[in-house]
């Protein structure tokens, strides 16, 4: 269950990172501005959020009968999941952009 967890929240913020790393230039020189922006960014938190779902199939198929088990289950297996994602946003974010 850990290594689920770990390998789709670690691919999930990988893809919200490389985002932002590849954007961040771009909104700097001016090449993306507000009407791209929002289709872009929406677009990397799809892509993100995407692999939390796959997280949640990939656990289902592997460890619950006939692919059935409670919801507050899947619900903590996807917070869970989402967790790595969010915190390599987050150091990634912080890293670009410091505050002070």
């Amino acid at each position: 269950m850990k290594r689920t967890v770990l390998i789709f929240g670690l691919i999930s913020g990988a893809i919200s990172s490389a985002m932002m790393l590849l954007t961040l230039p771009l909104i700097d020189r001016g090449t993306i501005n507000f009407e791209n922006g929002e289709v872009i960014g929406y677009t990397a938190i799809f892509l993100s959020f995407l692999l939390v779902f796959f997280g949640i199939r990939s656990y289902r198929e592997r460890y619950s009968v006939e692919g059935q088990a409670a919801f507050d289950l899947f619900l903590r297996r996807g917070v869970a999941s989402a967790e790595p994602g969010s915190s390599c946003s987050r150091s990634s974010s912080a890293a670009l952009r410091p505050c002070g």
